[in-house]
């Protein structure tokens, strides 16, 4: 793999993957409606199986499951997103009962720009938890938000945005930190350089709001001048 898609690789993971154990090896899984991120996900890796997931109710959307569970696979695969990968998952990946004896490579130090891998990374981690909203009262936003605070707090400094800490909604539920990008400056910032990375799903939300952050008034309004802020 390339630096920047090992980054997108660990960026997807890190909010969509899971390692678990099952009772003869350790297992990667990620599951996700998008069938599309997926295929890439199996592409850029150049391992794991995918599967379609039984929908538990008629409404819900079909789910997919890419799975890495061969141990000449899986161990290359978590030594190489090791460096990459935040606090919980990290200690998740040690315990697993085939990478517990693995000797873990440095972590990396975090880029400081959205350049690169960098960008490659977030588009994974909002690929898996980002949500992107446009309305005509308050205009574009991307919002990220997970129980993982220094998984969230990484992507601020490299996006900027606003921080919050939600406390947990329900007894058994953890408290988390939701990430607010917003203001079309700080959009088409953030949004140039990750775009690319997005697939299908993301890339059409992220792309109506690009469009809106690059215009002085809303997308194909008559009257709207279309003129794009530079």
């Amino acid at each position: 793999m390339s630096a920047s898609a090992l980054a997108w690789t660990a960026g997807l993971v890190e909010g969509e993957g899971t390692f678990t154990n099952t009772k003869s090896s350790s297992v990667l899984r990620v599951v996700m409606t998008d069938l599309d991120v997926l295929e890439r996900l199996e592409r850029v890796t150049g391992v794991g199986r995918i599967r379609s997931i039984a929908s538990r109710q008629p409404h819900h959307k079909q789910a997919y499951s890419w799975t890495v569970q061969r141990r000449q696979h899986l161990e290359p695969l978590a030594m190489q997103l090791w460096p990459l990968m935040g606090e919980r998952r990290r200690r998740q990946m040690a315990s697993r009962k085939t990478l517990d004896q693995l000797a873990w490579p440095e972590i990396s130090v975090p880029p400081v720009e959205l350049v690169g891998p960098a960008a490659a990374w977030v588009a994974g981690v909002l690929e898996g938890e980002g949500c992107f909203r446009l309305t005509r009262r308050y205009g574009g936003r991307i919002n990220l938000e997970s129980t993982d605070a220094d998984v969230v707090e990484r992507v601020r400094s490299l996006t900027g945005g606003d921080l919050y800490h939600q406390p947990a909604r329900r007894e058994s539920w953890k408290p988390t930190t939701v990430l607010a990008i917003r203001g079309r400056q700080n959009l088409r910032r953030v949004l140039q350089p990750v775009l690319p990375w997005l697939m299908h799903r993301r890339a059409t939300a992220a792309w109506a709001i690009y469009e809106w952050a690059n215009c002085t008034g809303w997308p194909g309004d008559r009257g709207d001048p279309g003129s794009r802020t530079r």
